[in-house]
């Protein structure tokens, strides 16, 4: 049977994309992207280039590109979804590109991002492609950037059979962990979401999370007798 990635690739991602067109506008009001607006907001650094992997049509992205005066390129596998968001994007007149990619291979240089979000999409990727995309988020994030994650946030790791087609699985994890375990960055927010929108949901299963990332400057500072606990 062929991989997640592949299918989403081929057909699944244009057909999540059809279901869902009518919500995926600028103009919805979505909690998360709100939230991380106003954090983003409130750093005092200056954010140039956001990146979105599986953005959808971007209308996410956009009102984040509206919101922060920034340039935004958002990554995802449905060709259909990319076209509308171009569309968009110039439509309203916001400095944003949309590419049909994956989350484990972007063609974006080293260090270039001052903010990477996972857009709700972690929970279908390949198992065997999750490492790898947090690697590539890693490597095209600046130092002192942020990593945002959009996901399901349920008590312990589990998978459900995928609603809309048949042997595709939604892999429900808190993300966040995964990075968070290399060192390499520091949690700065969680905001506990439900799928429905605001607020902490009771049902595990049902909870979301928005996630904020710090990617630390120096992870590994040299080690003197002066730094040593204690001393």
């Amino acid at each position: 049977m062929p991989s997640q990635r592949d299918i989403f690739l081929e057909s699944e991602g244009d057909s999540f994309f059809s279901r869902n067109r009518e919500k995926l506008n600028p103009a919805q009001d979505r909690p998360a992207t709100n939230h991380l607006i106003n954090f983003l907001a409130k750093t005092g650094g200056s954010i140039d280039q956001v990146i979105e992997i599986g953005c959808g049509n971007g209308s996410e992205l956009l009102k984040i590109c509206a919101a922060l005066d920034c340039e935004g390129i958002g990554v995802e596998p449905s060709a259909e979804a990319v076209a509308h968001g171009n569309q968009l994007a110039s439509e309203m007149n916001i400095a944003a590109k949309l590419i049909k990619g994956t989350a484990e291979s972007l063609p974006q240089p080293d260090e270039t991002a001052d903010v990477v979000l996972f857009g709700f999409c972690l929970y279908l990727i390949d198992r065997r492609l999750v490492l790898p995309a947090m690697s590539e988020a890693y490597r095209i994030l600046k130092p002192g950037g942020f990593l945002a994650i959009v996901d399901f946030d349920p008590a312990a790791n589990h998978r459900r059979a995928y609603a809309h087609l048949h042997g595709l699985w939604s892999f429900k994890q808190d993300y966040s962990r995964i990075p968070l375990a290399t060192g390499w960055f520091s949690l700065a927010a969680k905001i506990p979401l439900s799928h429905a929108g605001e607020g902490f949901e009771p049902v595990s299963d049902e909870r979301v999370a928005l996630t904020i990332l710090y990617k630390e400057l120096e992870p590994y500072p040299v080690w003197t007798e002066a730094s040593a606990p204690g001393s």
